[in-house]
Protein backbone atom coordinates (compact mmCIF):
# COMPACT_ATOMS: atom_id res chain seq x y z
CA UNK A 1 0.00 0.00 0.00
CA UNK A 2 1.23 3.44 -1.13
CA UNK A 3 1.99 5.67 1.91
CA UNK A 4 -0.64 8.34 2.10
CA UNK A 5 1.60 11.10 1.67
CA UNK A 6 1.33 14.47 -0.36
CA UNK A 7 5.08 14.93 -2.74
CA UNK A 8 6.81 17.56 -2.42
CA UNK A 9 8.78 18.05 0.25
CA UNK A 10 8.72 19.23 3.88
CA UNK A 11 5.59 21.56 3.39
CA UNK A 12 3.44 18.97 2.60
CA UNK A 13 4.75 16.88 5.01
CA UNK A 14 3.40 19.08 7.77
CA UNK A 15 -0.32 18.92 6.12
CA UNK A 16 0.15 14.80 5.58
CA UNK A 17 1.26 14.33 9.75
CA UNK A 18 -1.61 16.20 10.59
CA UNK A 19 -4.63 16.08 8.78
CA UNK A 20 -7.33 14.07 9.16
CA UNK A 21 -7.82 11.27 6.60
CA UNK A 22 -11.25 9.39 6.24
CA UNK A 23 -11.87 5.73 7.84
CA UNK A 24 -12.63 3.62 4.99
CA UNK A 25 -12.75 0.63 5.97
CA UNK A 26 -15.38 1.68 8.51
CA UNK A 27 -18.89 -0.61 7.82
CA UNK A 28 -20.66 2.24 8.26
CA UNK A 29 -20.36 5.85 7.51
CA UNK A 30 -20.09 8.63 10.44
CA UNK A 31 -23.26 10.42 10.58
CA UNK A 32 -23.03 14.58 10.65
CA UNK A 33 -22.76 17.19 11.20
CA UNK A 34 -24.24 19.14 8.37
CA UNK A 35 -22.62 21.86 7.68
CA UNK A 36 -23.44 22.22 4.01
CA UNK A 37 -27.57 22.37 3.02
CA UNK A 38 -27.96 22.52 -0.78
CA UNK A 39 -31.61 23.09 -1.96
CA UNK A 40 -33.03 22.84 -5.57
CA UNK A 41 -35.35 25.46 -5.64
CA UNK A 42 -36.28 24.73 -9.24
CA UNK A 43 -34.58 23.08 -11.43
CA UNK A 44 -35.55 25.84 -14.48
CA UNK A 45 -32.98 28.41 -15.55
CA UNK A 46 -33.55 31.39 -17.71
CA UNK A 47 -30.14 30.79 -19.73
CA UNK A 48 -28.60 27.56 -21.36
CA UNK A 49 -25.09 27.50 -20.61
CA UNK A 50 -23.19 24.83 -22.40
CA UNK A 51 -21.74 22.92 -20.00
CA UNK A 52 -24.46 22.85 -17.41
CA UNK A 53 -24.87 18.97 -15.48
CA UNK A 54 -28.40 20.15 -14.09
CA UNK A 55 -31.37 18.16 -16.09
CA UNK A 56 -34.28 19.23 -16.53
CA UNK A 57 -33.94 22.96 -16.97
CA UNK A 58 -36.36 23.98 -19.40
CA UNK A 59 -38.63 22.12 -16.45
CA UNK A 60 -40.33 24.69 -14.04
CA UNK A 61 -41.52 24.05 -10.62
CA UNK A 62 -40.81 24.87 -7.17
CA UNK A 63 -39.79 23.14 -3.97
CA UNK A 64 -42.88 23.93 -1.42
CA UNK A 65 -42.40 25.39 1.56
CA UNK A 66 -43.87 22.04 2.94
CA UNK A 67 -40.54 20.62 1.67
CA UNK A 68 -38.32 23.60 2.77
CA UNK A 69 -39.43 23.57 6.64
CA UNK A 70 -39.38 19.98 6.61
CA UNK A 71 -35.28 19.68 5.52
CA UNK A 72 -34.77 22.25 8.47
CA UNK A 73 -37.36 20.43 10.90
CA UNK A 74 -35.52 17.05 10.03
CA UNK A 75 -31.96 18.56 10.58
CA UNK A 76 -33.07 20.16 14.61
CA UNK A 77 -35.30 16.82 15.42
CA UNK A 78 -32.39 14.41 14.08
CA UNK A 79 -29.42 16.39 15.77
CA UNK A 80 -27.84 16.86 12.58
CA UNK A 81 -26.63 20.55 12.25
CA UNK A 82 -22.83 21.81 13.19
CA UNK A 83 -22.43 24.60 14.86
CA UNK A 84 -22.12 26.38 11.64
CA UNK A 85 -24.29 25.50 8.76
CA UNK A 86 -24.50 27.41 5.62
CA UNK A 87 -27.67 26.79 3.68
CA UNK A 88 -27.52 27.63 -0.40
CA UNK A 89 -30.19 27.57 -2.77
CA UNK A 90 -28.32 26.19 -6.19
CA UNK A 91 -29.16 23.75 -9.07
CA UNK A 92 -30.88 26.15 -11.67
CA UNK A 93 -31.60 29.59 -11.50
CA UNK A 94 -32.98 30.35 -8.25
CA UNK A 95 -33.93 33.37 -8.83
CA UNK A 96 -36.34 32.80 -11.27
CA UNK A 97 -38.58 31.60 -8.33
CA UNK A 98 -39.25 34.63 -7.45
CA UNK A 99 -39.06 37.70 -4.53
CA UNK A 100 -42.04 36.34 -2.84
CA UNK A 101 -41.10 33.28 -3.04
CA UNK A 102 -37.63 34.05 -1.18
CA UNK A 103 -39.13 36.43 1.04
CA UNK A 104 -40.82 33.33 2.44
CA UNK A 105 -37.92 30.74 2.15
CA UNK A 106 -35.46 32.89 3.62
CA UNK A 107 -37.60 34.05 7.18
CA UNK A 108 -38.70 30.34 6.97
CA UNK A 109 -34.96 29.68 7.20
CA UNK A 110 -34.54 32.25 10.04
CA UNK A 111 -37.13 30.81 12.04
CA UNK A 112 -36.19 27.07 11.75
CA UNK A 113 -32.51 27.29 12.34
CA UNK A 114 -32.35 30.15 14.42
CA UNK A 115 -30.77 29.44 17.78
CA UNK A 116 -29.97 25.74 16.58
CA UNK A 117 -26.70 26.91 14.41
CA UNK A 118 -24.88 29.71 12.85
CA UNK A 119 -25.87 29.72 9.48
CA UNK A 120 -25.12 31.69 6.29
CA UNK A 121 -27.76 31.76 3.41
CA UNK A 122 -26.14 31.90 0.42
CA UNK A 123 -27.96 31.87 -3.09
CA UNK A 124 -25.78 31.12 -6.46
CA UNK A 125 -27.24 32.90 -9.39
CA UNK A 126 -26.19 33.74 -13.33
CA UNK A 127 -27.13 37.65 -11.81
CA UNK A 128 -29.08 38.46 -15.14
CA UNK A 129 -32.85 38.83 -13.39
CA UNK A 130 -31.00 40.96 -10.00
CA UNK A 131 -32.32 44.06 -9.48
CA UNK A 132 -33.36 46.75 -6.35
CA UNK A 133 -36.00 44.61 -5.18
CA UNK A 134 -33.55 41.70 -4.72
CA UNK A 135 -30.79 43.75 -3.11
CA UNK A 136 -33.00 44.68 -0.70
CA UNK A 137 -33.74 41.25 0.20
CA UNK A 138 -30.72 40.17 0.37
CA UNK A 139 -30.02 42.55 2.92
CA UNK A 140 -32.84 42.30 4.88
CA UNK A 141 -31.76 38.58 5.72
CA UNK A 142 -27.85 38.92 5.43
CA UNK A 143 -27.91 36.49 2.15
CA UNK A 144 -24.55 36.09 0.25
CA UNK A 145 -24.88 36.09 -3.19
CA UNK A 146 -22.51 34.34 -5.78
CA UNK A 147 -22.37 35.06 -9.31
CA UNK A 148 -21.49 33.06 -12.33
CA UNK A 149 -19.26 34.81 -14.19
CA UNK A 150 -16.63 33.22 -16.73
CA UNK A 151 -14.29 36.02 -17.60
CA UNK A 152 -14.13 38.60 -20.32
CA UNK A 153 -16.99 38.64 -22.10
CA UNK A 154 -15.81 36.83 -25.12
CA UNK A 155 -14.98 34.11 -22.99
CA UNK A 156 -18.63 34.29 -21.16
CA UNK A 157 -20.43 34.43 -23.85
CA UNK A 158 -19.20 31.58 -25.37
CA UNK A 159 -20.47 29.00 -23.41
CA UNK A 160 -23.46 31.05 -21.03
CA UNK A 161 -26.50 32.17 -23.81
CA UNK A 162 -29.85 32.48 -23.49
CA UNK A 163 -32.45 30.10 -24.78
CA UNK A 164 -31.64 32.63 -28.35
CA UNK A 165 -28.42 32.31 -28.56
CA UNK A 166 -27.27 35.14 -26.98
CA UNK A 167 -24.90 35.81 -24.59
CA UNK A 168 -25.44 36.40 -20.96
CA UNK A 169 -22.42 38.87 -20.44
CA UNK A 170 -23.86 42.15 -20.19
CA UNK A 171 -26.69 41.64 -17.87
CA UNK A 172 -24.44 39.00 -15.56
CA UNK A 173 -22.08 42.29 -15.22
CA UNK A 174 -24.96 44.29 -14.42
CA UNK A 175 -26.12 42.46 -11.97
CA UNK A 176 -22.78 41.58 -9.86
CA UNK A 177 -22.09 45.45 -9.90
CA UNK A 178 -25.82 46.04 -8.89
CA UNK A 179 -24.48 44.17 -5.69
CA UNK A 180 -21.55 45.57 -5.26
CA UNK A 181 -22.88 48.74 -5.21
CA UNK A 182 -25.57 47.97 -3.12
CA UNK A 183 -23.72 46.47 0.07
CA UNK A 184 -24.72 42.93 -0.80
CA UNK A 185 -22.03 40.17 0.56
CA UNK A 186 -20.24 38.33 -2.87
CA UNK A 187 -18.48 36.45 -4.35
CA UNK A 188 -18.05 34.74 -8.10
CA UNK A 189 -17.71 31.85 -9.53
CA UNK A 190 -16.00 30.79 -12.58
CA UNK A 191 -15.72 27.73 -14.98
CA UNK A 192 -12.48 27.59 -16.51
CA UNK A 193 -12.55 25.97 -20.40
CA UNK A 194 -10.49 25.43 -22.77
CA UNK A 195 -10.26 28.93 -24.27
CA UNK A 196 -9.09 30.16 -20.83
CA UNK A 197 -6.06 28.55 -20.62
CA UNK A 198 -3.09 30.96 -21.71
CA UNK A 199 -5.31 33.82 -20.71
CA UNK A 200 -4.28 33.71 -16.99
CA UNK A 201 -3.40 37.40 -16.55
CA UNK A 202 -6.40 38.68 -18.80
CA UNK A 203 -8.48 36.41 -16.56
CA UNK A 204 -7.19 37.99 -13.46
CA UNK A 205 -7.13 41.29 -14.31
CA UNK A 206 -10.48 40.88 -15.57
CA UNK A 207 -11.76 40.53 -12.26
CA UNK A 208 -9.46 42.79 -10.34
CA UNK A 209 -10.51 45.41 -12.51
CA UNK A 210 -14.44 44.74 -11.33
CA UNK A 211 -13.22 44.92 -8.11
CA UNK A 212 -14.22 41.01 -7.23
CA UNK A 213 -12.94 40.34 -3.74
CA UNK A 214 -13.36 36.05 -4.00
CA UNK A 215 -13.24 33.84 -7.13
CA UNK A 216 -14.00 30.43 -7.02
CA UNK A 217 -12.28 28.67 -10.10
CA UNK A 218 -14.75 25.29 -10.99
CA UNK A 219 -12.29 23.36 -13.86
CA UNK A 220 -14.72 22.42 -16.80
CA UNK A 221 -15.76 18.76 -15.76
CA UNK A 222 -17.85 15.42 -16.72
CA UNK A 223 -20.40 15.79 -14.44
CA UNK A 224 -24.28 14.66 -14.40
CA UNK A 225 -25.38 15.21 -18.00
CA UNK A 226 -22.59 17.16 -19.24
CA UNK A 227 -21.01 14.48 -21.00
CA UNK A 228 -17.44 16.27 -21.87
CA UNK A 229 -15.16 19.00 -21.18
CA UNK A 230 -12.92 20.69 -23.20
CA UNK A 231 -10.08 19.56 -20.81
CA UNK A 232 -10.16 16.04 -21.44
CA UNK A 233 -6.69 14.73 -22.18
CA UNK A 234 -2.87 14.82 -21.69
CA UNK A 235 -2.65 17.99 -23.58
CA UNK A 236 -4.99 19.86 -21.97
CA UNK A 237 -4.30 19.06 -18.11
CA UNK A 238 -0.56 20.53 -19.09
CA UNK A 239 -2.29 23.66 -20.50
CA UNK A 240 -4.17 23.73 -17.51
CA UNK A 241 -1.52 23.34 -15.53
CA UNK A 242 0.49 25.89 -17.02
CA UNK A 243 -2.66 28.48 -16.73
CA UNK A 244 -2.93 27.87 -12.82
CA UNK A 245 0.91 28.47 -12.31
CA UNK A 246 0.65 31.32 -14.44
CA UNK A 247 -2.67 32.76 -12.38
CA UNK A 248 -0.37 31.77 -9.32
CA UNK A 249 2.31 34.22 -10.02
CA UNK A 250 0.01 36.77 -11.05
CA UNK A 251 -2.09 36.39 -7.49
CA UNK A 252 0.48 36.80 -5.54
CA UNK A 253 2.39 39.94 -7.52
CA UNK A 254 -0.95 41.54 -6.71
CA UNK A 255 -1.25 40.68 -3.17
CA UNK A 256 -3.98 38.32 -3.53
CA UNK A 257 -6.77 40.50 -4.55
CA UNK A 258 -9.21 39.05 -5.66
CA UNK A 259 -8.75 35.95 -3.44
CA UNK A 260 -8.58 32.83 -5.38
CA UNK A 261 -11.03 30.33 -3.96
CA UNK A 262 -8.72 26.87 -4.56
CA UNK A 263 -5.08 28.97 -3.75
CA UNK A 264 -6.62 30.17 -0.69
CA UNK A 265 -8.03 26.28 0.47
CA UNK A 266 -4.62 25.16 -0.14
CA UNK A 267 -2.92 27.49 1.89
CA UNK A 268 -4.97 27.26 5.01
CA UNK A 269 -4.54 22.88 4.24
CA UNK A 270 -1.07 23.37 4.94
CA UNK A 271 -0.75 26.07 7.69
CA UNK A 272 -3.78 26.13 9.30
CA UNK A 273 -4.69 22.06 8.81
CA UNK A 274 -8.59 24.26 7.75
CA UNK A 275 -9.09 22.44 4.75
CA UNK A 276 -11.93 24.62 3.69
CA UNK A 277 -14.80 24.78 0.72
CA UNK A 278 -13.85 22.58 -2.24
CA UNK A 279 -10.72 21.01 -0.59
CA UNK A 280 -12.34 20.10 2.78
CA UNK A 281 -11.65 16.32 2.77
CA UNK A 282 -14.70 15.05 4.72
CA UNK A 283 -16.08 13.46 1.35
CA UNK A 284 -17.05 10.31 3.26
CA UNK A 285 -19.27 11.75 6.01
CA UNK A 286 -22.92 11.21 5.51
CA UNK A 287 -25.03 14.52 5.55
CA UNK A 288 -21.71 16.47 6.07
CA UNK A 289 -23.23 18.03 2.68
CA UNK A 290 -27.22 17.21 2.63
CA UNK A 291 -28.26 17.97 -1.01
CA UNK A 292 -32.35 18.20 -1.55
CA UNK A 293 -33.45 18.46 -5.07
CA UNK A 294 -37.14 20.30 -5.83
CA UNK A 295 -39.30 17.68 -5.24
CA UNK A 296 -37.84 16.69 -1.42
CA UNK A 297 -35.82 14.21 -2.78
CA UNK A 298 -32.43 14.36 -0.95
CA UNK A 299 -28.75 12.83 -1.64
CA UNK A 300 -25.36 13.18 0.51
CA UNK A 301 -21.49 13.10 -0.47
CA UNK A 302 -22.10 15.01 -3.98
CA UNK A 303 -24.52 17.50 -4.91
CA UNK A 304 -24.37 16.50 -8.40
CA UNK A 305 -26.25 12.85 -7.35
CA UNK A 306 -29.54 14.96 -7.54
CA UNK A 307 -30.38 14.22 -11.25
CA UNK A 308 -27.84 12.15 -12.75
CA UNK A 309 -28.71 11.20 -16.19
CA UNK A 310 -29.83 7.58 -17.70
CA UNK A 311 -32.68 7.44 -14.75
CA UNK A 312 -29.81 6.60 -12.28
CA UNK A 313 -31.51 7.54 -9.02
CA UNK A 314 -29.03 8.70 -6.22
CA UNK A 315 -31.50 9.94 -3.76
CA UNK A 316 -31.74 8.24 -0.55
CA UNK A 317 -34.83 9.35 0.47
CA UNK A 318 -37.56 11.88 0.62
CA UNK A 319 -37.73 14.50 2.98
CA UNK A 320 -41.29 14.70 3.37
CA UNK A 321 -42.10 10.95 4.47
CA UNK A 322 -38.18 9.85 5.24
CA UNK A 323 -35.69 9.62 8.20
CA UNK A 324 -32.23 11.20 7.47
CA UNK A 325 -30.70 8.77 9.59
CA UNK A 326 -33.30 6.29 8.91
CA UNK A 327 -31.99 6.34 5.13
CA UNK A 328 -28.36 5.95 6.07
CA UNK A 329 -29.68 2.27 7.31
CA UNK A 330 -31.45 0.63 4.34
CA UNK A 331 -30.18 -1.46 1.51
CA UNK A 332 -30.04 1.24 -1.00
CA UNK A 333 -27.62 3.33 1.11
CA UNK A 334 -25.84 0.41 2.15
CA UNK A 335 -24.90 -1.26 -1.22
CA UNK A 336 -23.89 2.82 -2.69
CA UNK A 337 -21.88 3.56 0.46
CA UNK A 338 -19.90 0.20 -0.01
CA UNK A 339 -19.34 0.61 -3.47
CA UNK A 340 -18.11 4.39 -2.65
CA UNK A 341 -15.72 3.24 -0.15
CA UNK A 342 -14.03 0.37 -2.08
CA UNK A 343 -12.86 3.26 -4.61
CA UNK A 344 -12.32 5.55 -1.57
CA UNK A 345 -9.69 2.73 -0.40
CA UNK A 346 -7.98 2.81 -3.63
CA UNK A 347 -7.68 6.50 -3.73
CA UNK A 348 -5.74 5.87 -0.30
CA UNK A 349 -4.09 2.77 -1.73
CA UNK A 350 -2.61 4.12 -5.22
CA UNK A 351 -2.89 8.08 -4.95
CA UNK A 352 -0.41 10.05 -2.77
CA UNK A 353 -2.81 12.81 -2.83
CA UNK A 354 -5.12 11.21 -0.88
CA UNK A 355 -4.75 13.32 2.47
CA UNK A 356 -5.50 16.27 0.89
CA UNK A 357 -8.46 15.02 -1.29
CA UNK A 358 -9.95 12.07 0.97
CA UNK A 359 -10.81 10.23 -2.06
CA UNK A 360 -12.61 12.30 -4.74
CA UNK A 361 -16.38 12.75 -5.03
CA UNK A 362 -18.70 10.02 -6.29
CA UNK A 363 -20.82 11.99 -9.17
CA UNK A 364 -17.61 12.37 -10.62
CA UNK A 365 -16.63 8.53 -10.56
CA UNK A 366 -19.92 8.08 -12.27
CA UNK A 367 -20.15 10.21 -14.90
CA UNK A 368 -16.46 10.06 -16.16
CA UNK A 369 -16.16 6.34 -15.53
CA UNK A 370 -19.41 4.91 -14.60
CA UNK A 371 -18.69 3.13 -11.01
CA UNK A 372 -17.80 4.49 -7.53
CA UNK A 373 -14.95 2.11 -7.94
CA UNK A 374 -12.47 3.38 -9.17
CA UNK A 375 -9.67 6.04 -7.69
CA UNK A 376 -8.56 8.83 -9.83
CA UNK A 377 -10.60 10.69 -12.10
CA UNK A 378 -9.51 14.19 -14.43
CA UNK A 379 -11.76 16.07 -12.11
CA UNK A 380 -9.53 15.36 -9.24
CA UNK A 381 -6.19 15.84 -11.85
CA UNK A 382 -7.63 19.04 -12.41
CA UNK A 383 -9.34 20.60 -9.37
CA UNK A 384 -6.94 19.06 -6.29
CA UNK A 385 -3.35 17.69 -7.95
CA UNK A 386 -2.83 20.69 -9.84
CA UNK A 387 -3.99 23.64 -7.77
CA UNK A 388 -2.11 21.75 -5.12
CA UNK A 389 1.51 21.23 -7.31
CA UNK A 390 0.66 24.87 -7.52
CA UNK A 391 1.01 26.14 -4.05
CA UNK A 392 2.87 23.46 -2.88
CA UNK A 393 5.56 24.44 -5.14
CA UNK A 394 5.49 27.84 -4.52
CA UNK A 395 6.10 27.63 -0.94
CA UNK A 396 8.83 24.99 -1.23
CA UNK A 397 10.50 27.73 -3.32
CA UNK A 398 10.18 30.81 -1.37
CA UNK A 399 10.13 29.16 2.20
CA UNK A 400 12.35 26.22 2.02
CA UNK A 401 14.84 27.17 -1.19
CA UNK A 402 13.78 23.94 -2.42
CA UNK A 403 13.10 23.50 -6.51
CA UNK A 404 9.20 23.09 -7.18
Amino acid sequence: MKKPLIPFGPVAERLAASAPAPNVDAPTPTIGPTRLVILQPTSFCNIDCSYCYVPDRQVKGLMSMEVLGKVFDRLVEEDLLGSRCSVVWHAGEPLTAGKTYFAEAFALAAEKLGGHTIGQLTTQTNGTLIDEDWLTLFRDYKVRVGVSLDGPKHIHDMHRRDRKGRGSFDATVRGLQQLQAGGVDNYVLSVVTRPMLGMAREFYEFFEGLGVGDVGLIPEEVDGINAKSSLDGIAALRDFEAFTAQLHDVYQARGRKPEIREFRGVREALFYNEPIESLDNNKTVAYHILTVAKNGGFTTFSPELVGMPDGADYTFGNILTDSLRGAVETEKFRHFYAQFMRGVARCRDECDWFTLCGGGLPSNKLSEAGSLEVSETMSCQLHIQTFARTVLGFYNQALLGQPT
